[in-house]
């Protein structure tokens, strides 16, 4: 399905993204479909993004978050796929709108969480940066704990919090199950 769409793309011609909407539309769900047969390749994901990265970041979200990260042994790819969520719900300045259960929000923290476990807490520091700006310190907090696979009431966490004059808020069960599913056995 992957060539399918590959080869519709080339009927299109010209650059994505100057497609006429509806030809843009088809090729998305072109994309999609590849993706359905095949959910590990990575290349649908990413083609389908292209097309929607600037128009519509959020869709285009919703497509890598439907990507199947290996949470028992996640790798760079899925750090990627994690690391793209992010920038596209994080662009521009709506998370500074986000409550603390809204669904944006708690998807970039699940994914923060995944990109801290397989690279560094540095590589999320930016984000970090900004959502602590937009006041989310609660699930700072919870992705803290969850990349060093602690809990929230570790003591040396609890002092890290404090300097940094984070609030603690409740335990996110979601982002410690992940967690724990991608902490190695023993």
């Amino acid at each position: 399905r992957l060539g399918a769409a590959k080869v519709l793309a080339e009927r299109l011609g010209g650059d994505p993204m100057s497609l006429a909407p509806e030809d843009r539309a088809r090729l998305v769900e072109a994309y999609k479909a590849a993706i359905e047969a095949d959910p590990r390749e990575i290349e649908g994901y990413l083609k389908a993004v292209e097309l929607l990265d600037l128009k519509d970041p959020k869709g285009a979200a919703a497509i890598l978050s439907g990507y199947p990260l290996n949470r028992a042994a996640p790798d760079t790819s899925d750090a990627f796929i994690a690391g793209e969520v992010v920038r596209l719900l994080m662009r521009g300045k709506d998370y500074t709108k986000w409550k603390a259960d809204s669904p944006e929000l708690q998807t970039v923290g699940k994914n923060l969480v995944v990109m801290a476990m397989v690279q560094s807490l540095e590589v999320i520091s930016g984000y970090v940066t900004k959502l602590e700006d937009a006041n989310h310190t609660p699930l700072l907090c919870n992705v803290y704990a969850a990349a060093n696979r602690k809990p929230l009431d570790d003591p040396a966490l609890k002092q890290f919090f404090q300097r940094k004059g984070w609030i603690v808020g409740k335990p996110m069960a979601h982002l410690w199950a992940e967690a724990a599913a991608l902490s190695p056995p023993g």
